[in-house]
């Protein structure tokens, strides 16, 4: 049963993660196994992020019986890549509020929202990183300064390099058991594609990091997106 399976948390590769701490924390209050693996920057001189992001979602989520993975944010677009990766079957791939995965082959920048290219323009030209984000930032959708503080305290700011790099995107990603959680309009473009592929569906709201201020209603919505994935 997909409700039995443990849940496997990846944080988006921006942040780090205890963005998904607090609903590890109630999907366990209601009994399920959880893996949150961290998604770390160390061995950038292979040049290639997305299979050290996978290799460490792999790792972590070790052998064994099936899983059921969800995705936060930016790591929606290396979800089908991580599941290659795992050494478990999967029973549900859960995108939340994130990005669907490109083109194999399309960088981050080609593929990023208008709003998020104009930020990287700097970056780009410069070798600069991103992101070194301020209060002012996401005052809005994060107004508690210690939810805040522990989002920025592990921010993984990305180079040039990260954004250009190629992706890899199996070429039958589509047939995933997959679902989507929208908590934000950013990535309501994402949601409709994911509706189109005749997806589980729901929408929750309360902004980009509901995920921390929201974990009972996420978590619910989980439990329930993941059983109608396996069963779809």
């Amino acid at each position: 049963m997909a409700a039995a399976a443990p849940f496997v948390l990846v944080h988006g590769t921006l942040v780090g993660p205890s963005t998904w701490s607090p609903v590890a924390d109630e999907l366990r209050s209601r009994g399920h196994d959880v893996i949150v693996p961290h998604l770390t920057d160390a061995g950038r001189d292979e040049g290639c992020f997305w299979r050290r992001h996978a290799s460490c979602v792999a790792e972590a989520a070790g052998e064994g019986d099936p899983v059921v993975v969800a995705g936060h944010s930016a790591t929606g677009a290396i979800l089908p890549a991580v599941v290659e990766a795992l050494a478990r079957p999967v029973v549900a791939v859960i995108f939340v509020d994130a990005q669907l995965p490109p083109p194999d082959g399309s960088s981050r920048a080609e593929v990023a929202s208008e709003r998020l290219r104009e930020r990287l323009v700097d970056v780009l030209a410069s070798d600069g990183t991103y992101p070194h984000w301020t209060d002012d930032d996401w005052q809005d959708d994060l107004p508690e300064p210690e939810t805040r503080t522990l989002v920025f305290a592990e921010l993984q700011p990305k180079p040039r390099r990260y954004f250009e790099e190629p992706l890899h995107v199996p070429a039958d990603w589509e047939r995933l058991p997959g679902a989507y959680l929208l908590l934000s309009d950013a990535y309501a473009g994402a949601a409709e594609r994911a509706q189109a592929l005749g997806w589980p569906f729901r929408e929750l709201g309360g902004g980009h990091f509901a995920i921390m201020r929201q974990p009972e209603a996420v978590a619910g919505a989980l439990v329930d997106l993941s059983r109608a994935a396996a069963a779809a």
